[in-house]
């Protein structure tokens, strides 16, 4: 099966390069339908990384968050137009003690590793996520959303279970999804954001206190930060 592959070669400099996808493999096929621009695809396609990472990261197809259908899965799991939203992060080596996402064995799509500019991509039954009821648009950027989820849980379980106060430093789209989540996880605690931008802060509408973080409150104490 013949594949386009829409590399990046140089900074503003998209290429079209042919490869051959295998319908024998045990990978789902996926064509990418929707998919979301993250600020390191822009330094990379502006030429804003140094001239030393460039070299060592292109040629490589861009984006790493992407939602699209199933064409093809030798399985049966995945049915063809099932939609679909694909991991970037790809493990090459068997679960073990360490998570895939921190595995130096792994590769990240987009970061040295070919993307989601692709006609179709192949990739591994672990790292495709059916979904059904999302907004296609909002479905692209649920690989962000899976980083402060990922985050959140790991404070769930780790963190000590006095949790009266908790602050979360930033006012971006990060920030933002963070404290969403603490909120909704944790109702009652006193949720902080400290950020920079009168506009942003006045979107956490559902946190208890916003502070900018050059004004904070004398004698402020939290859990958490």
């Amino acid at each position: 099966m013949i594949n386009r592959v829409y590399r990046l070669v140089a900074p503003k400099q998209i290429q079209v390069n042919f490869s051959n996808i295998d319908l024998n493999t045990s990978d789902v096929i996926v064509r990418p339908k929707f998919l979301s621009i993250c600020a390191a695809d822009q330094r990379y396609f502006q030429g804003l990384r140094s001239p030393e990472a460039l070299r060592k990261k292109l040629p490589m197809a861009l984006i790493h968050e992407c939602a699209g259908v199933v064409v093809h899965d030798a399985s049966g799991v995945y049915k063809p137009g099932q939609k679909v939203l694909l991991v970037p992060n790809q493990p090459f080596a068997p679960p073990g003690i360490i998570r895939d996402n921190y595995a130096q064995t792994s590769k990240f799509r987009a970061s040295g590793y070919d993307g989601f500019m692709q006609e179709f991509v192949s990739i591994v039954h672990d790292c495709v996520v059916p979904y059904e009821s999302i907004d296609d648009s909002i479905a692209s950027v649920c690989e962000l959303i899976s980083v402060a989820v990922h985050t959140v849980n790991t404070f769930m379980e780790t963190a000590h279970s006095i949790r009266n106060s908790i602050a979360v430093y930033g006012d971006g789209n990060l920030g933002y999804i963070v404290a969403l989540l603490l909120k909704t996880l944790l109702p009652e605690t006193e949720l902080h954001i400290m950020g920079i931008v009168d506009e942003k802060l006045a979107l956490f509408s559902f946190a208890d206190h916003v502070h900018h973080s050059d004004q904070l409150p004398e004698g402020l104490r939290v859990d958490h930060a």
